[in-house]
């Protein structure tokens, strides 16, 4: 939750990507970039987004996935491709900890964030 005057805004966005890369020979470039204009929206602010099938790989560095205003949390799948799963959480929010593991099952990840009070 965040307030915004006297209104409270909180917003999360979820979604399956499909393909989020940012290579310039992906088909699926315009994806990131739109994601990064619905985020970077001040008439609609989000507070986190949940993106699942990124399809990164570590080649791709945080800089080339960064959001103005926004901590990135990523878990790429290694070794095949597709997967992968990101969070980003407005910077508003303070982030304490976050602990990334991954379960067996289909190489899924899953995330603990942990908002600091301070």
């Amino acid at each position: 939750r965040c307030s915004r005057g006297a209104e409270t805004v909180s917003q999360l966005l979820s979604f399956n990507a499909r393909s989020l890369t940012p290579s310039a020979s992906s088909d699926c470039r315009w994806k990131l970039e739109f994601v990064r204009d619905t985020l970077e929206n001040p008439v609609h602010p989000i507070l986190a987004a949940a993106v699942t099938e990124t399809w990164w790989r570590e080649e791709f560095s945080d800089a080339q996935l960064a959001i103005d205003g926004y901590h990135l949390i990523r878990s790429d799948r290694q070794g095949r491709r597709g997967g992968g799963c990101a969070l980003y959480v407005n910077s508003a929010i303070p982030l304490q900890e976050v602990l990334i593991f991954s379960v067996d099952f289909n190489n899924a990840s899953q995330f603990i964030v942990k908002e600091s009070h301070s």
